[in-house]
């Protein structure tokens, strides 16, 4: 897996997906266009920080024990 291609495939489905979830609202079709949007807002936010120098989620911190 190459991780920076992966990441800019997630930055344009992110955006994609607000957009068909904005388009859905406008069509009454509510089912999970909230959690849709709600998702995306998180990813971008979660990006926006790490660019911007943010640290880790504690789940992504390397862990310092060592390999056996």
């Amino acid at each position: 897996m190459d991780p920076t291609k992966t990441l800019e495939e997630l930055r344009i489905l992110a955006e994609r997906c607000q957009e068909i979830a904005n388009y859905l609202r406008i069509w009454n079709q509510y089912d999970h266009c909230e959690e849709v949007k709600a998702f995306c807002n998180q990813f971008k936010a979660l990006d926006e920080w790490l660019v911007a120098g943010g640290f880790l989620p504690k789940s992504w911190e390397r862990s310092t024990r060592t390999a056996i």
